[in-house]
């Protein structure tokens, strides 16, 4: 598979052109994670789909931002549609996982007659308690006195169980993960909004969350039980962390739904 590295504005991008598709799969990692937790979704759709993985500031092979303001989504909105403009992409099915579910709103807002569908994998929609609200008002004190001491790139071939990490698991993560990037990416959560609506989305939406996740309180979510273009598929006994664990079940569930959406 012939996909190579790019930046625009520092943030990382890998594209993958197949002659004749005319639909590309954006793909939209979580907090903490990288493009490359998709490696096994992209082999499934690389002969049908045009790809393109995205890793935001902080994360994966992307820089990392000068200021504390740079990793809201807005900022990042900018660049991500840079890309897409220069990659001239006109068709695009939206895959977003955790919290990049408001990018992908956001990204629906920007350019709705480019987007044909939306799936979001354990969407992060959430209303804030008291004391996270007072959370992200002193990150950006602390932020300024930390010091980046390493690359945030985390390699998922090394973790043992993605979903319920073990103490190896758990000491791999910290020794990957840059303190700095990710205060600065919760930080993006101070201007979106917690519980999005949904009622401006007219393409099909696909979710999919597990049935424990306490990311995704789907009865706090405005007018979404009364949307019909939405679809949700429930993953039993599952938690928030199933994006690598489930791979095979979700790409399978992924082909169905674009399989009667998507032309």
């Amino acid at each position: 598979m012939d996909i190579t590295n790019n930046k625009i504005d520092g943030i990382c991008y890998k594209y993958l052109k197949n002659k004749n598709k005319v639909n590309t799969l954006v793909f939209l990692h979580g907090l903490t994670g990288d493009s490359s937790i998709w490696n096994e979704y992209i082999r499934k759709f690389d002969t049908n789909f045009n790809i393109l993985l995205i890793d935001l500031f902080g994360h994966g092979d992307s820089d990392s931002p000068i200021t504390i303001e740079d990793y809201l989504f807005q900022n990042q909105l900018k660049i991500i549609l840079k890309i897409i403009r220069k990659l001239k992409i006109q068709s695009i099915i939206l895959v977003g996982y955790s919290y990049t579910a408001h990018l992908c709103l956001m990204l629906y807002n920007k350019i709705p007659k480019k987007i044909k569908s939306i799936i979001f994998v354990s969407p992060y929609f959430k209303k804030r308690r008291f004391f996270e609200n007072i959370f992200f008002r002193s990150i950006k004190i602390i932020w300024e006195f930390l010091v980046p001491n390493k690359k945030h790139k985390l390699d998922y071939s090394k973790l043992q169980n993605y979903e319920k990490p073990t103490f190896l698991d758990i000491r791999h993560i910290l020794k990957s993960i840059n303190t700095k990037d990710i205060l600065g990416s919760i930080y993006s959560f101070r201007s979106i909004r917690e519980v999005p609506n949904l009622e401006s989305v007219k393409v099909p939406v696909l979710v999919i969350y597990g049935e424990n996740d306490k990311g995704f309180l789907r009865n706090n979510v405005e007018n979404l039980n009364d949307l019909k273009n939405i679809k949700y598929v429930i993953l039993k006994n599952k938690n928030h962390l199933f994006l690598k664990t489930e791979s095979k079940n979700v790409s399978k569930i992924i082909k169905s739904f674009l399989r009667k959406t998507v032309s």
